[in-house]
């Protein structure tokens, strides 16, 4: 499973003085073995966006967990997301806010039954004869031989075309190209959010979706199906990566039902097979693919190459207006 922790917006200042956060996020991960007996819990922390201000932060950063499915039904199977707030003089955190997401609605239960059915469909193909799979093949019908554009319209053409099955073919080659016409393991990818609902092409279907994970995201905030729907679509958009991606808000023990901040984020659950063809290091780390995460925007750049303009980021624009600090 992997996540990627993009920004954060809205995160109350933790430092009074600076009107600031040395803010990071920790993302915890809760399973259970395969006995059902001991819950098992990975965590992984981001880098710190030092002297965030006006409540945003900037991470890109790529979170990997092993996850193990079927999930007992004991399993908590859920995935907390914590931002905190560090103090380099103590070396402890104040915590701003967490999220809790059940991962069996958003994640678990859908891609356990992809995988089902491609097996189910494994086993179908294997099962046929060398005259099945033929007959199979022919009824799949037209199939796209590419795209060409019209020399007298101008308009593009998509030029169709019988499959082609050599009559020397053997099961085996036959049985490849039925498991070429899906998707096979990249067809088992279960992302959240799974789609953009940006407004134009939203439905009721599609926010119903996510209706009962942003619930449990926002467990206390009891908000009628059209105000969660309002949620849905104001959460959820799309990077210029094409990477789905949510903003969740964040809340605290504390407050109550009071919004403690939101993180953006965007969950891939796909099968280890996969995983191992399509590599993806953690953070920024190589291999950076899949998709490829650039550089935190917005960070204080801090250098002992320019000891004022670094004093200056660490006190904050609020303390050094009020003692009309000057430097560059």
């Amino acid at each position: 499973m992997r996540m990627i922790i993009w920004r954060a917006r809205k995160m109350p200042a933790m430092d009074i003085l600076t009107n600031s956060n040395d803010l990071f996020f920790s993302s915890h991960v809760a399973t259970v073995d395969s006995d059902g007996r001991k819950v098992e819990e990975q965590m992984q922390e981001t880098d710190i966006h030092w002297r965030s201000g006006d409540g945003k932060g900037s991470f890109n950063w790529r979170c990997i967990f092993d996850v193990q499915l079927p999930q007992h039904r004991r399993s908590p199977a859920r995935l907390s997301i914590k931002g905190w707030d560090k103090d380099p003089m103590t070396f402890s955190s104040d915590l701003i806010g967490y999220t809790d997401i059940n991962l069996n609605h958003a994640l678990f239960k859908e891609g356990l039954h992809k995988w089902n059915a491609l097996q189910r469909h494994e086993a179908e193909i294997l099962a046929m004869d060398s005259s099945s799979l033929r007959n199979k093949i022919e009824r799949l019908g037209e199939v796209s031989l590419g795209t060409a554009v019209d020399p007298d319209t101008g308009q593009l053409d998509v030029r169709k075309g019988k499959i082609a099955v050599p009559p020397d073919a053997t099961a085996d080659d036959m049985r490849k190209i039925l498991r070429d016409f899906s998707e096979g393991d990249a067809g088992t990818i279960v992302r959240f959010p799974s789609s953009t609902l940006d407004g134009t092409d939203a439905d009721a279907d599609d926010a119903d979706a996510h209706v009962g994970v942003l619930q449990s995201v926002a467990k206390k905030a009891k908000a009628a199906r059209k105000a969660t729907h309002k949620l849905v679509n104001d959460a959820l958009r799309v990077g210029s990566d094409n990477t789905p991606r949510a903003w969740v808000p964040l809340h605290h023990p504390n407050t109550g039902d009071a919004v403690r901040g939101e993180v953006e984020i965007s969950i891939e659950l796909l099968p280890k097979s996969l995983a191992q063809r399509r590599q993806a290091g953690l953070g920024r780390d190589a291999p950076n693919a899949h998709p490829v995460l650039p550089e935190p925007e917005g960070r204080v750049q801090l250098s002992l190459l320019s000891p004022l303009a670094t004093f200056k980021a660490l006190l904050g624009n609020k303390l050094c207006e009020g003692w009309h600090c000057d430097w560059s």
